[in-house]
This record gives structure tokens, sequence and C-alpha cells, in this order.
């Protein structure tokens, strides 16, 4: 049987926290001509009357930030993976128009795709089950761990901030990989601490009342949540 030796990955994407340098080094903040275009976008969207299966780029166009987007979708797939957009005005927009305008952005990011038996494309974040085990994890009251989902990319909306806990934390998969191969003894005693970056729902983190999706990149799908 042949023998293969883990190869640490020498990339952007393989970061710590303090490499990182914490959340304001992957923060963007959005812009009043961003919120325009996602509005006109939106607007757009709206005359069409589609459906969320329905919502493509094509039917949310946002040409005036296309430079930007495609910058941002550039981090997240050959750069640090992990992008902040901050400055939304959530407030301003009915809960439709709000999911709606978060799957049009996301449709410029990857195809929306669901993770959930129920079939939507935005799974609410709010706690429906309590302790229940047999509730999805994003539907009840337990911690869930870190871990990975079925899809290119992942989204989360802050729509409110959490009565109480609404931290979310996120790690660099590859730094866990570049832990494993340097340390395969104790490789998951060491694949957490350092390598994980929190958000709270005061800092306009993810709290449980995000929203999430889940996109995949140009032909493949993308699941949000929010």
């Amino acid at each position: 049987m042949p023998k293969f030796k883990i190869q640490p990955i020498d990339h952007r994407a393989a970061w710590t926290v303090s490499e990182l340098g914490g959340r304001d080094a992957i923060g963007i903040d959005l812009e009043p001509r961003h919120v325009r275009a996602l509005e006109d976008g939106l607007a757009a969207l709206n005359k069409a009357a589609t459906g969320h299966e329905e919502i493509t780029r094509e039917r949310f166009p946002i040409d005036a930030i296309a430079d930007d987007v495609a910058a941002w979708r550039s981090e997240m797939r050959e750069g640090r993976g992990i992008v902040i957009l901050r400055g939304l005005p959530v407030t301003r927009y009915d809960p439709e128009d709000l999911k709606r305008l978060y799957l049009g952005l996301g449709s410029h990011l990857g195809r929306p795709v669901s993770q959930s038996n129920m079939g939507d494309l935005i799974g609410e974040v709010v706690n429906i089950g309590g302790k229940d085990k047999r509730e999805r994890a994003y539907r009840n009251s337990r911690e869930l761990k870190l871990h990975t989902d079925r899809c290119d990319h992942l989204a989360m909306l802050c729509v409110r901030p959490a009565i109480e806990g609404g931290v979310s934390g996120y790690a660099s998969a590859l730094t866990i990989h570049n832990i494993i191969s340097g340390n395969a003894r104790n490789s998951w005693l060491c694949s957490t601490g350092a390598t994980t970056i929190t958000v709270s729902a005061n800092s306009r983190r993810v709290s449980r009342r995000s929203r999430p999706s889940a996109f995949r990149s140009s032909r493949s799908p993308t699941a949000c949540r929010a």
C-alpha cells in the first residue's frame, strides 16, 4: 500500500487570527454607492416578480459595483477565503425584500443551493427546537461546533442582534490541515484555538437572528443563512 506524506499548504487562506489581524482586516465597509446599486438590483428583480429559485445575476443587475463584487469574490476564492461586508441598512427593508436582495447579491458570487430537506434557499437562524437534537442545528439553542458545509461559499447575514449568545466562529481549514501535517499524533487536539476567528452580533457579526445562505461557484452551489 503506497505511503503518502501530508504536505503543508502555503496559501493566503492558511491563516491564524494573529496573522490575519482580526475582523477589521477582512472587513469591507459598504459605501452609499454600493447600497444604491443593490437597491437598484432589487427594484429590477421585483419588477420581474420572480421566486427565490428564479433569482439570477441577470435578473439582479449591479453593473455599477461589478468590479467591487469581482474583488470580493476573488478574495473568497483565491485570497483569504473570508470577507465581512458591513453597513447594509437591514432595517430599511421588509423581510422579503431583504431576502431577495441577499440572494441577488449572492447570485453574483455563485449559484444558490439549498442545504435543507425543506428545500429553502435561505435558512433562518432562530431557536425553534430548544435543546431538541432532532431539530436542525441552526434552529435550536444548542451550541454548533466548528464544521464544514457542502457548498463552495457560505454567507451569513445579521438581521438583528441576538437576545443572548449570537457568536459565530470561523477557522481556516488549510491551517488545520497544516497543523495536522506538522503534528499528526495530536492533530485534533491542536486543530482549534488560535486558528479560530469569532464574530459577535454586537459587532455586526452573525447572530441567531441572522440569515445564512449557501452558494456554489459560478457553475456550482452556494448556501445562505440569515
